[in-house]
């Protein structure tokens, strides 16, 4: 039996199909810059790997209103452009997160949210990895979810988004994504996650497919 070659990532024959997008967006430098000394000054949960904010309602303060002005405008526009079927998509949660030196964030994706963000408040050369299955892995086999094939589970298709200060990514919460570790020699690597959910009416009741939902972030 022919032997796999399971590191190989790329083959002659095959046709890029199906493309697939993120949204990005960049904030004005001012907006920018004053968020990062807000985050620079909350407290952090002492993780080993990486910390967050013990704050995870950061759309609540007065000192990021701009910002979040800004994250909703983005919200707003992404909704339009994917012609959803809610009034809006409202955010959720909200937190800062922190890597120095050593640390890192683990692979992980956005549980009970639909579209989820990461921003970028300060320039690193280290990215964030997104990563998905292709078409051709057991978890997405069109031939009824076969089991015939193993390469995919260890070559999954990637995307490294670059770390740049002022950017907003915007992306399906299900992707999983993480960062590498930083370098002794790097500064500390800050941004801000946030998670939504659509609110009020979902879908159509003429289609006998309506659901109204209210997001009670109090």
């Amino acid at each position: 039996m022919h032997e796999l070659d399971k590191t190989r990532k790329d083959h002659e024959n095959r046709v890029k199909v199906l493309h697939q997008y993120f949204y990005r967006f960049p904030c004005h430098k001012p907006i920018t810059e004053n968020a990062l000394k807000v985050i620079k000054e909350m407290d952090y949960n002492p993780n080993i790997n990486n910390e967050s904010s013990f704050d995870h309602r950061l759309d609540r303060r007065e000192d990021l209103k701009d910002l979040f002005n800004f994250f909703n405008d983005c919200l707003i526009t992404v909704k339009e452009d994917l012609l959803m079927e809610c009034d809006e998509l409202k955010i959720t949660q909200a937190w800062a997160n922190k890597s120095s030196a050593g640390q890192h964030h683990h692979w992980h994706n956005h549980q009970n949210s639909f579209l989820s963000a990461i921003f970028y408040l300060t320039d690193s050369p280290i990215p964030t990895t997104f990563a998905i299955g292709d078409i051709w892995s057991p978890q997405k086999n069109f031939s009824g979810n076969l089991d015939l094939n193993i390469r995919t589970q260890v070559a999954p298709i990637l995307h490294r988004e670059k770390t740049i200060a002022g950017n907003l990514v915007l992306f399906p919460s299900v992707v999983d994504h993480f960062v590498e570790p930083l370098h002794d020699h790097m500064e500390d690597r800050y941004t801000i996650s946030f998670n939504t959910f659509p609110e009020g009416t979902i879908g159509s009741y003429g289609s006998l497919a309506g659901l109204t939902i209210k997001v009670d972030n109090s």
